[in-house]
């Protein structure tokens, strides 16, 4: 298994992302997308990308499923989607890549040395949460019991 850095994290509540960002279903263009729409929300705001990775015999296909995002003012009940409360293998990059060509080979590094091998699909989420006025930090989660389809 390779050193990811990837550490366990406890979510106590739900965290629901309000607002869809239409992104392609390739993961690296999809960042590419809601790292732009990141520019234009307010300071606290949180992005992520709901994507599905399926492990095979060689390799680990991984798509975009849908992304969405949440201001801080907004106190609606909407909800288009949500990391659930539990338990997640987590990673925090310690830059923002630039681009999704430059996020992909370490989306993929996390894949491979958290997923539970034996499940069909595991859903994972690529986080963006705008820190300040210029500065977004990107995080991983893929949940402890990975989803089976």
């Amino acid at each position: 298994m390779n050193d990811t850095g990837a550490m366990i994290l406890h979510l106590y509540a739900d965290v629901p992302y309000r607002n869809e960002i239409v992104v392609p279903a390739d993961y690296g263009t999809a960042y590419d997308y809601v790292l732009k729409a990141m520019d234009a929300l307010e300071t606290a705001s949180d992005a992520s990308i709901l994507c599905e990775a399926r492990p095979g015999a060689e390799c680990i296909e991984i798509k975009t499923l849908t992304a969405g995002y949440t201001v801080p003012s907004d106190i609606s009940d909407k909800e288009l989607f949500s990391m659930p409360k539990g338990s997640y293998h987590f990673k925090q990059l310690p830059f923002t890549p630039p681009k999704g060509s430059d996020l992909k080979p370490l989306v993929f590094s996390f894949i491979a040395s958290t997923i539970d091998w034996s499940c069909k699909a595991s859903h994972f989420i690529i986080r963006l949460f705008k820190e300040r006025t210029l500065e977004v930090v990107v995080q991983f989660f893929l949940p402890l019991k990975s989803k089976e389809e």
